[in-house]
């Protein structure tokens, strides 16, 4: 951000980092937040991801101080924050309602944490139309946010969080509220302003796609523990269990239930009504596993093949440049993401070609063979 950041970039905000240890946060007999260890880099923007319930938000509440660990600490910046209150914290959250006064015009919502701390009002007002330009709502600051759409809501509560300067951004799933066109915007302006202001920013959603869009890396969440780390890419590409292979993606990674025999000629995978050789797959052991084939690495083909899995087509949906259909594979439906205009017929038999190179198998209890 071209604001007043630039000369604080080199001794404050790019020295923010996060560290949590050990966080753990129970209410009740329910552990919403697992023992959970994170590092997050200055300057990054970093993704909680996983289902509804699954502690993210608990997490992020925890980092603001909005709620207190039962076990574990926080760091900020090299700081130890975990019983500061969170006015102490330097940190700035938007919500995913946007929490607007709606008694307030935009510049008075924007400029509410200059004036809380006791910056004068002129030097708040010269603030407020700084970051209202940077953010292309100058001409709406005399409005109430009834008065303007959800998209320009969602940025005057991103303005308010710019003026306070801070060293860490929290986004609490924001842009839930949001319209599919609008989202789409809105996920490229955020990540475009975090490049530009260099703010370490932790961002909670449930919707992997967008997680997958803007972020630096991502921790993917089940029932309060961290299940992986790593780059977009790389939780993509190389699930670490089952259960984040099927999360991953859109539509997921199918995964079908079977077994693996040693035979002549090498390992071979057992499943419903086929058998295919798996050649040289990293993993590959006998007994039960799980298979999983990304739907992008499949070829549907119209006659056998000695290592293509036998279905019947049973539901085709055009997607505009692509097409997904649904196979059944005796009771397992798999799908496929095809490159085509060739509609097929439904009912039609079909075999399925997977890519070796991209198969991937899980033990029983969902932890990826290597």
């Amino acid at each position: 951000m071209k604001l007043q950041t630039e000369k604080k970039k080199s001794h404050r905000i790019y020295e923010a980092h996060v560290v949590l240890q050990d966080l753990t946060k129970h209410f009740g007999a329910v552990v919403a937040v697992d023992h959970v260890d994170l590092t997050i880099s200055e300057g990054e923007f970093f993704a909680l991801l996983g289902p509804s319930g699954c502690g993210k938000t608990t997490t992020l509440r925890l980092i603001a101080g909005l709620e207190k660990p039962t076990e574990g600490k926080i760091f900020l910046g090299g700081k130890d924050v975990t019983n500061l209150a969170p006015r102490e914290r330097d940190v700035a959250m938007v919500f995913q309602d946007y929490a607007l006064y709606p008694h307030m015009t935009l510049r008075d919502n924007i400029g509410y944490p200059l004036k809380v701390r006791g910056v004068p009002r002129k030097q708040i007002y010269a603030k407020v139309e700084e970051v209202a330009r940077h953010l292309k709502i100058e001409d709406l600051l005399n409005r109430r946010p009834s008065q303007v759409s959800g998209g320009q809501q969602q940025r005057a509560a991103v303005a308010r969080a710019l003026v306070h300067e801070p060293q860490v951004f929290l986004f609490d799933e924001p842009l839930s509220n949001l319209d599919a066109k609008l989202r789409l915007e809105a996920r490229a302006f955020l990540k475009h302003l975090q490049r530009e202001v260099g703010v370490t920013t932790i961002y909670v959603t449930h919707d992997q796609a967008e997680a997958m869009a803007m972020a630096d890396r991502i921790a993917i969440m089940f029932t309060g523990r961290i299940c992986q780390v790593g780059s977009p890419v790389e939780v993509y590409r190389h699930p670490l269990s089952k259960e984040v292979a099927a999360f991953i993606g859109n539509p997921p990674m199918n995964l079908i239930p079977g077994h693996i025999t040693r035979e002549e000629g090498g390992h071979f995978f057992i499943g419903p009504g086929f058998s295919i050789s798996l050649g040289g797959i990293p993993g590959a052991q006998e007994g039960e596993v799980f298979l999983g084939i990304r739907p992008e690495h499949i070829r549907v083909l119209s006659e056998p093949h000695p290592q293509a899995i036998p279905g019947k087509l049973y539901a085709v949906q055009p997607l505009g440049p692509e097409l997904l259909i649904t196979v059944q594979v005796g009771e397992i439906p798999v799908s496929v993401r095809l490159f085509t205009d060739d509609l097929p017929q439904l009912e039609e038999d079909v075999w399925l070609l997977p890519t070796l190179e991209r198969v991937h198998l899980f033990d029983p209890t969902g932890k990826r063979l290597e």
